[in-house]
């Protein structure tokens, strides 16, 4: 799991603790905060992307194996969140942020903060050695694993202060998207069609993780569906023109599209689909519903109609046949 811009952690931090600075026991209470999110986020995404690869054509290898860089993080905080994550007053350059339960890095005694030095004995300092920034190096580190993986297991060595242990590692098939804890004072998740990422704060505020699960399950189906890859071909504004005509309408569409597929989503994991309604409601009770409706989203009391619509049209498509998928994977947003 790689981190976000250093900048919108440390915009993070400060949301947390609007003092100047925080101190050393802060930080390491922050980054102990972002460890605990790292896991609920890869473990749910992980049975998410595992339990419905059958609706998915962009199709991948999961280990359950979350993975960051030391380097991603603001140079004064880079101390704590070594101890936050390994337990150690340093940490390597990359390391396990979080071990999906259940997955298979969990099974072969992957754990969080181990030190991550080489892929099937290729140093990962060579794997990523032409990508200038940190992020990118992470994404090569990711890529490469996942391509390796598709042709069948592969070695992860972790190192400790005594010894090198070579780990046999596979993986299970899975949608192809990675998720991510995204650093920032927002409440807010997005989806670009490889990545789904949330934001801290709406980790948080999502504390049951079936809440999470809707959340997580609304963006990997715009994944699913290629949502950014058809609306970038329909030429739609992402400005302040997304808003308006055209492209707050086929935006909208997508949105609708996806709140109707993480219903089945969720049940594919063995989540309870009515997750999606209890989130959705609970947060026009506590966050207010907005003065004005986005025009690309729609008003709640629309969603959570089209998301109890769908539930009942899967308990009866299943009732008939329990085999059955929902129609509207083959559907592209229309103009």
């Amino acid at each position: 799991m790689t981190r976000s811009l250093p900048l919108a952690l440390a915009a993070f931090a400060l949301f947390c603790a609007p003092a100047a600075r925080a101190d050393e026991a802060r930080d390491l209470a922050l980054y102990g905060a972002f460890r605990a999110m790292d896991a609920r986020v890869t473990t749910i995404g992980y049975r998410l992307a595992t339990g419905n690869v059958g609706l998915c054509e962009q199709r991948q290898p999961a280990t359950g194996l979350a993975l960051s860089d030391i380097a991603l993080y603001p140079a004064k905080q880079r101390a704590a969140a070594a101890r936050a994550y390994s337990r150690a007053d340093a940490a390597p350059p990359v390391f396990v942020a979080a071990v999906a339960d259940g997955s298979p890095a969990y099974q072969a005694g992957l754990r969080t903060g181990h030190a991550i030095v080489a892929i099937d004995g290729e140093p990962l300092a060579t794997i990523a050695h032409q990508d200038k920034s940190n992020y990118a190096r992470m994404a090569a580190i990711e890529d490469a694993m996942a391509r390796w993986l598709a042709d069948g297991a592969l070695v992860v060595s972790i190192a400790s202060a005594s010894a090198t242990v070579a780990v046999p590692l596979t993986g299970e098939p899975a949608c192809a998207t990675i998720f991510q804890v995204k650093a920032s004072a927002s409440l807010g998740a997005a989806a670009d069609g490889r990545y789904v990422q949330v934001t801290a704060p709406l980790v948080d505020f999502a504390h049951e993780d079936e809440e999470l699960a809707a959340v997580l399950a609304h963006e990997l189906a715009h994944n699913i569906l290629r949502h950014r890859e058809r609306l970038d071909a329909a030429d739609i504004d992402r400005g302040l023109l997304q808003e308006f005509g055209r492209s707050a309408r086929l935006t909208r569409a997508t949105e609708t599209e996806a709140d109707r597929l993480s219903v089945w989503l969720l049940a594919g994991a063995g989540y309870d689909p009515m997750a999606a309604v209890r989130f959705w409601t609970r947060w026009d009770k506590e966050r207010g519903k907005p003065l004005i409706a986005s025009a690309t989203h729609g008003r709640s009391s629309t969603r959570l109609a089209a998301i109890e619509d769908e539930i009942a049209t899967m308990a009866a498509a299943k009732a008939a046949d329990p085999a059955a998928s929902p129609a509207l994977i083959a559907g592209p947003p229309r103009d």
